[in-house]
């Protein structure tokens, strides 16, 4: 299913529910999880990485989007921009914090979701935190308020414990939840943070004028690749997120560990911007979600070895092509 409108797109099978949509009421959000698990659904500013500032309110302003869907999946590419207004400091303007880009693939295998991430300061300006991936896992009342986490490092137990900040570096670039689901870094920061907030902080949108109780109403663990929480100067053209990370639905710790140590998931990136993610599927096939992160135009020639399917656009690339990609812009192809 898709519209074109709000730039939506969402693929349900019989293991796992994968959606992104750019204009969500709260602004663009994605969604993974195992079809059976509705207790780790959550959409606000879910999957999109999260630059804040140091007004009471933020806002996200869709810049461009395109969405391509084809059997079983789907590719998602576009920019957004995050504001922050409402300062605390008399006389503060209110600010555009940054530019931030985003790729959201679900491959047709029934597990496996690709994102990557990329923001960047539009002016010198004030951060209050960062938050790369920002996978939202509700752990409140629907869950009995426990998620088990299990790392490289070993196994966390959270509850939401009101009034108690908890955070964990996990020193691990791979991290299952509850074992049902995995997320693991294909790069960029190379350890997760796993942060638990002190108060519940998903809730209703703020709007101008309108008063909201302080707080929210449900309680969500933050998934992190890149995380900071205290106010810093960021300047002009700083990046703040560049990641790019691989979901799979439906699997225990031990099968998210095997993964993230075989050769199943290669992932290259380039400094002109170019993004080559390859996984090789339970049953053999072998995906890749090319991409350019980069504010240029780039081509990209197919050195994977072998002839390509490509799943998006109906077209064939044989072994040495070339093919141009659009800034903020990917490609979904499958090995013959």
């Amino acid at each position: 299913w898709s519209d074109e409108y709000h730039g939506a797109a969402m693929v349900k099978d019989e293991s796992r529910v994968s959606s992104f949509v750019w204009r969500g009421g709260e602004g663009p959000n994605g969604l993974v999880l195992p079809v059976q698990e509705s207790s780790m659904a959550e959409w606000r500013q879910n999957l999109t990485g999260q630059v804040t500032g140091i007004g009471r309110v933020h806002n996200t302003e869709t810049i461009n989007k395109n969405v391509r869907v084809f059997d079983g999946g789907f590719v998602t590419e576009g920019s957004f921009r995050v504001s922050s207004t409402e300062q605390v400091i008399e006389g503060n303007p209110n600010t555009k914090l940054a530019i931030q880009h985003l790729i959201f693939a679900t491959l047709p295998d029934g597990r496996t979701t690709v994102v990557l991430q990329r923001a960047v300061t539009e002016t010198r300006t004030l951060v209050s935190g960062v938050r790369g991936l920002g996978l939202q896992i509700p752990n409140d009342i629907f869950n009995s308020s426990r998620r088990t986490y299990e790392s490289a490092t070993g196994r966390v137990s959270l509850c939401f414990d009101e009034g108690k900040e908890k955070l964990h570096e996990c020193e691990s670039g791979w991290l299952n939840i509850d074992n049902v689901m995995g997320v693991v870094s294909a790069y960029g920061p190379k350890s997760f943070t796993l942060y638990s907030p002190a108060q519940r902080q998903v809730g209703l949108k703020k709007k101008k004028g309108i008063e909201t109780a302080v707080g929210g109403m449900l309680h969500a663990d933050e998934i992190c690749l890149g995380f900071e929480n205290e106010n810093r100067r960021a300047e002009a053209g700083s990046v703040l997120i560049e990641m790019g990370a691989v979901l799979r639905v439906g699997e225990s710790a031990g099968d998210t560990e095997s993964f993230e140590k075989s050769n199943r998931l290669i992932a290259k990136k380039h400094e002109n911007g170019l993004c080559e993610i390859s996984l090789t599927a339970d049953d053999g096939r072998v995906f890749h979600v090319i991409a350019n992160m980069g504010d240029e135009m780039r081509e990209w020639t197919n050195a994977t070895g072998g002839d390509l399917t490509r799943l998006d656009f109906s077209a064939h690339l044989a072994s040495g092509d070339a093919i141009k990609l659009a800034p903020i812009s990917a490609i979904v192809c499958l090995s013959e």
